[in-house]
């Protein structure tokens, strides 16, 4: 397993500096093939979530380090994958997760004029994919996120559709309104280290299931989602829903540091190339050009580790295996330029 320590992650991001973020699309947005992981945690306490909840304003902190938990992947694919997706024509994606909790889920979005929606879902038994166990179609889809989207920013939509409980044999008609927000920036604390210039979403969702008329449920859901603008994925989310009144779910999850480091290097310093990343003998440097540069290798402690400087190439094989297992940030510069590439020794 992969280790990020707090510090390093500190003194990488301290590289780019706090900033206010927007997220756009397609650039926040899933994409067609991607994967990745997100640790799942069902056993968030209260007293925890409230210490971040009230968290709202420019340059917070949002402590979100015991979102530990076990991993659940996440495949976005085209809608024609789905095993259910004949009774989603119009998506433009589907999302899939295994062992999501304790049942299997397809969620189809649609894009359109600026705004991710969320067109239906259909959940399975763990072992049985072949027909849903619930459906939720959405007749006017349910937003999920806006795009572009940046502190202050803020919005209000309705929605309505039909919830199916299947196996009960008994339909529902759900109708809602949901309020998203951009609600603070600052820096996100996951378990494995320190994120900067993190915006955080607020969606509030109220809405009723009615049979024959009559309401039987009444839902309030609270949905908070972590991103940092470089990544086609939310880094972190917390999801809590009360129907009539009572807490139900409380779920916590964030992308796990392997997929993480994997999106963030194609961050702006993709003019410095480290590979293989991880290494455990040498790493093969390629510079953005043939100028001297002055080069480190702090270790987690921020401890300068290696320096040097390289001249007239632009390539350099360094020698690293007297490195103990971690992460290190190697940074080049001169006086126009410096550079921040992060890599670990397994």
């Amino acid at each position: 397993m992969k280790t990020f320590y707090l510090l390093a992650l500190a003194i990488y991001t301290s590289f780019i500096g706090l900033s206010q973020v927007t997220i756009t699309y397609p650039q926040n947005a899933p994409t067609i093939d991607g994967n990745y992981t997100l640790h799942i945690n069902t056993d968030i306490n209260q007293s925890y979530v409230s210490d971040f909840q009230d968290v709202v304003g420019a340059d917070q902190t949002w402590d979100l380090s015991e979102f530990s938990g076990d991993g659940s992947e996440i495949f976005n694919l085209a809608p024609s994958a789905g095993n259910d997706n004949s009774n989603f024509p119009n998506a433009d994606i589907l999302e899939t997760s295994a062992n999501f909790g304790t049942s299997n889920s397809e969620t189809y979005y649609r894009y359109e004029n600026g705004n991710y929606y969320i067109e239906g879902n259909s959940i399975y038994l763990p072992d049985d994919l072949s027909s849903p166990i619930v459906r939720i179609a959405y007749s006017d889809d349910r937003i999920f996120s806006k795009y572009p989207f940046s502190m202050g920013d803020s919005d209000t939509d309705s929605f309505s559709g039909v919830f199916e409980n299947i196996l009960a044999g008994q339909n529902f008609a759900r109708s809602g309104t949901v309020v998203i927000e951009a609600d603070g920036y600052g820096s996100a604390v996951l378990p494995y280290g320190i994120l900067e210039d993190v915006l955080r979403v607020k969606a509030v969702s109220t809405y009723t299931d009615e049979f024959n008329g009559q309401q039987l449920f009444s839902y309030s859901e609270t949905q908070y989602l972590w991103y940092q603008a470089e990544t086609n994925s939310y880094i972190a989310t917390y999801n809590e829903l009360y129907v009539n009144g009572t807490i139900s779910a409380r779920v916590a999850g964030y992308l796990s540091e392997e997929d993480y480091l994997s999106v963030t290097e194609t961050l702006a310093n993709a003019e410095l190339s480290v590979y293989p990343n991880p290494s455990s003998d040498f790493v093969n440097v390629e510079l953005p050009s043939s100028e001297t540069f002055e080069y480190t290798i702090t270790d987690a402690q921020g401890k300068t580790v290696i320096s040097g400087t390289t001249k007239d190439v632009f390539n350099r094989t360094m020698i690293v295996n007297g490195l103990e297992t971690g992460m290190y940030i190697l940074q080049v510069s001169n006086e126009a330029d410096s550079f921040a590439k992060r890599f670990i020794i397994e």
